[in-house]
C-alpha cells in the first residue's frame, strides 16, 4: 500500500498554502501574522525562510515621519574620524603620519586605548607616548621634568590570601590617593601587575623625592578595605629618576627606573631609591 499524498488547503485567493505537506515543498509558507490580501509574513517563524519579513525599526520610522533610530555601533567615532582624516590628506613619509597618529592618540587616549579602565589611570603606551613629547619639548624648550616608579611590596602574597578582587580594590584606592597628593598635570600609569610610573613636568629631582616619599608614608598608613569589618596594610618600595641627569630618552629613563624600584623592593622594601642613595 503506498502512502496518501498530503493535500493543500488554501485559506484565501492568494493562493498561500498552510505550513503542511506539499506546501513546505512548494516553498508557499505563510509566516506568523501574515496579511491575508498580501500575503506579507510577520518575521517570526517560518516568515524568515520565505524572505517575508518585516523590515527593520529604522526603515519604518522613516516611513511613517519619525526620526530614525541610531545604533550605537552607528556612533561617530571623533578619534576614528581623525585618524581617516590624516590618511586622507596625503602626509607625506611614515614618520610624519606616524607623528599625526600619535599626536591624536594623546588628543582622545580613552578612544586610542591608552587608559586603564579598571584602575582609572593611564597605562605603559600613554606614558611611553607621553615621555616622547616631553623629551622633545624639554630639549627644545629647556624644560625638566622628573620620573617616579613604585611597587607595592608583597601584593602577591596579599592577594593568596584575600583574592584578587580585593587586591585590585587596594590598587583603586592607591591611584585616588595619588591623584589627590599630586598636580592635576602630572601623570599616573599603570605599568605593571603591582607597578606604577608617576610622570612629572616641570619639577626638580629634590621636588620628585619629595613627592615619592609623601605617596609612601599615605600608603603605608593606608587601611584598605576587605570582607566584613578587617582592612588590610600595604607598603611600597619607590624610585625616581630626572631627566637629563639619569638619561635623555625614553628607554634609558625607564629602564633606570625600573632598576632603582627593584633595588629599593630588595632592600626590604617600604624605602626609596633617589639618585644613588635609598630614602
Amino acid at each position: 500500500m503506498s502512502e496518501s499524498t498530503p493535500t493543500v488547503s488554501l485559506r484565501d485567493r492568494t493562493g498561500v498554502g498552510r505550513a503542511t505537506g506539499a506546501g513546505r515543498e512548494a516553498g508557499i509558507v505563510r509566516g506568523a501574522g501574515a496579511d491575508r490580501e498580501t500575503g506579507v509574513g510577520g518575521g517570526s517563524g517560518r516568515g524568515h525562510a520565505s524572505g517575508l519579513v518585516r523590515p527593520p525599526a529604522e526603515s519604518r520610522a522613516a516611513t511613517d515621519g519619525s526620526r530614525p533610530v541610531r545604533s550605537a555601533s552607528s556612533q561617530v567615532n571623533p578619534y576614528r574620524s581623525e585618524v581617516e582624516r590624516v590618511l586622507l590628506k596625503g602626509a607625506t613619509g611614515r614618520v610624519e603620519i606616524l607623528r599625526q597618529l600619535h599626536k591624536l592618540e594623546m588628543m582622545y587616549p580613552v578612544q586610542a586605548h591608552l587608559v586603564d579602565a579598571t584602575l582609572n589611570c593611564f597605562n605603559t603606551r600613554y606614558l611611553q607616548r607621553r615621555l616622547e613629547q616631553e623629551i622633545s619639548n624639554a630639549g627644545r624648550y629647556a624644560q625638566q621634568f622628573s620620573l617616579i616608579g613604585w611597587e607595592v611590596d608583597g601584593y602577591e602574597a596579599y592577594v593568596r590570601q584575600y583574592g584578587e578582587r580585593w587586591g585590585v580594590v587596594a590598587l583603586k584606592e592607591i591611584v585616588a590617593m595619588v591623584k589627590a597628593v599630586t598636580r592635576r598635570g602630572d601623570v599616573c600609569a599603570h605599568v605593571g601587575v603591582s607597578r606604577f610610573a608617576l610622570f612629572l613636568p616641570n619639577i626638580s629631582m629634590e621636588g620628585a623625592g619629595r613627592v615619592a616619599e609623601k605617596i609612601r608614608l599615605r600608603v603605608r598608613h593606608q587601611r584598605f578595605p576587605l570582607p566584613g569589618e578587617q582592612s588590610g596594610r600595604l607598603t611600597v618600595s619607590f624610585g625616581a629618576v630626572h631627566y637629563g641627569e639619569d638619561g635623555a630618552d625614553a628607554a634609558t629613563l625607564l629602564g633606570e627606573l625600573d632598576r632603582r624600584v627593584t633595588e629599593a623592593r630588595s632592600a626590604g622594601g617600604d624605602q626609596g631609591r633617589v639618585g644613588d642613595q635609598l630614602a
